[in-house]
């Protein structure tokens, strides 16, 4: 995937980023470094669960096709369906996250907090 190597190569320039010393004085942008390396993180990781995932599939895939040893076999088609469930999980939790990653707005909201007016009554004793 030609977007994940563009994460990739961005991560590692904010690991480059965050290991200026200058940027520690600059805590809003350090922030926002912060927050990205994080986002981008999840996004990697997500990665290579789903690429260990189908490493897994076409090694169980390679063990179906072999035959020799049965026991090996039976594991193999037991454990299929489930990784075929996981791949698609993640791939969709993979493409939410790159998506999340495209959004303009990314989930930030001001919020204004004012008193209410209430009509002040003397307590009664």
């Amino acid at each position: 995937m030609p977007e994940i190597e563009a994460i990739k190569k961005e991560y590692e320039e904010i690991l480059q980023k965050l290991s200026d010393p200058g940027l520690i004085s600059d805590w809003k942008n350090l922030e926002v470094i912060t927050k990205k390396k994080i986002f981008l993180e999840k996004i990697i990781t997500k990665q290579e669960e789903l690429r260990e995932t189908k490493s897994k599939i076409e090694e169980n895939k390679a063990i179906l096709s072999t035959k020799e040893d049965p026991e090996l076999v039976s594991l193999a088609q037991e454990e299929l369906p489930s990784l075929w469930k996981r791949q698609k999980v993640l791939e969709k939790e993979l493409k939410s996250l790159l998506n999340d990653g495209k959004s303009e707005e990314k989930g930030s909201v001001i919020v204004e907090i004012q008193p209410g007016r209430e009509e002040m009554k003397p307590a009664c004793l």
